[in-house]
């Protein structure tokens, strides 16, 4: 529907700027997201098989709220 075309860009809009400032984004009844930093991690290069280590990564956390886990239930 055309007066749908303004709304998912417009929550992409502010996913990205809030996010990139490090802020908790809260949907009400939808969910929260959040910037997490997973930690760096070691793994073993099957080539060499030495024991190497990924760098820490940037990730979103989505959180449901409690009204949409009892909707989808």
């Amino acid at each position: 529907r055309p007066e749908d075309s303004y709304g998912l860009p417009l929550c992409r809009l502010v996913l990205s700027q809030d996010l990139t400032l490090g802020h908790r984004v809260y949907f009400r009844g939808f969910g929260a997201f959040k910037k997490i930093l997973r930690p760096a991690r070691k793994y073993r290069n099957m080539k060499t098989k030495k024991i190497e280590t990924r760098p820490p990564k940037k990730d979103i956390q989505f959180v449901p709220s409690r009204k949409l886990l009892k909707n989808i239930s």
